[in-house]
């Protein structure tokens, strides 16, 4: 195990120049390795395959996201809103990916063309590193939704 002798030598002259009850070993044990710190902790979801993976991430989505993506009331959107950023964007853009694969990007503003979710995709494509996809986004958008509306 690699020690930090820095924050040793530190730590026994703040022990010798303050009354505290603070011992070497104690301060020591923020020079721990990674591995060490967290060896105790079992992660069994880590343990998994791709696709368990992907099932514990949707049960976490079912469980904290409601309403219907299809509804123009906004519920979904403010949903999804609440959960942390790459659960957010995940959640935003998985209706975009079903529009891409099984029907286009037109119909994907007809089905899902509710404005808080519309911005909550363009959000999500670009927390997942899709800077490129989310311009074509942004540019389609401006063409569908006025003939939505």
């Amino acid at each position: 195990m690699l020690k930090c002798h820095a924050l040793e030598d530190t730590a026994a002259w703040l022990v010798s120049q303050f009354p505290v009850t603070a011992s070497i070993k104690t301060l020591a044990r923020y020079t721990r390795s990674v591995d060490e710190t967290f060896n105790h902790q079992h992660w069994p979801v880590l343990q998994k395959d791709d696709a368990g993976l992907n099932d514990e991430l949707f049960k976490l989505l079912k469980a904290r996201v409601s309403g219907n993506p299809y509804a123009a009331d906004g519920i979904f959107a403010a949903n999804i809103a609440l959960l942390p950023p790459g659960l957010k964007a995940m959640a935003a853009t998985h209706w975009l990916d079903i529009s891409l694969t099984l029907d286009s990007l037109t119909w994907h503003f007809g089905n899902f063309g509710e404005p808080q979710l519309v911005a909550e995709t363009e959000a999500g494509l670009r927390e997942l590193g899709l800077p490129e996809l989310a311009s074509c986004f942004v540019e389609a958008k401006e063409l569908m939704l006025p003939l939505l509306a």
